[in-house]
């Protein structure tokens, strides 16, 4: 989850989309903490959220200010880590799934 979360600040930091950022910011405060499941989907709603503002056609994050990490670079080593971290989980949970 703080993975998720680091890289949509980095994406909404590069893009250079400060009210975005600091909505963002705003809303990963006021998540309550325990209740695991509940913060869990909520961050991923957040992030989705970032997302559709960093994407406006679904498809290409918009341009990057310069000297600014890529914002696909690192959306994609989060899809990555996840699927990586996903895919422990379900063989943990039934090792004969792989």
């Amino acid at each position: 989850m703080a993975d998720g979360i680091r890289t949509a600040r980095l994406m909404l930091a590069a893009t250079g989309e400060r009210a975005a950022q600091e909505e963002f910011d705003q809303a990963v405060l006021d998540l309550q903490p325990g209740e695991d499941k509940r913060r869990f989907c909520r961050t991923r709603e957040l992030i989705a959220e970032s997302l559709r503002i960093l994407s406006p056609d679904g498809y290409v994050l918009r341009q990057v200010s310069s000297g600014s990490d890529d914002p696909g670079i690192a959306l994609r080593n989060m899809i990555d880590g996840s699927s990586e971290k996903l895919a422990a989980a379900v063989l943990a949970t039934n090792p004969h799934t792989a």
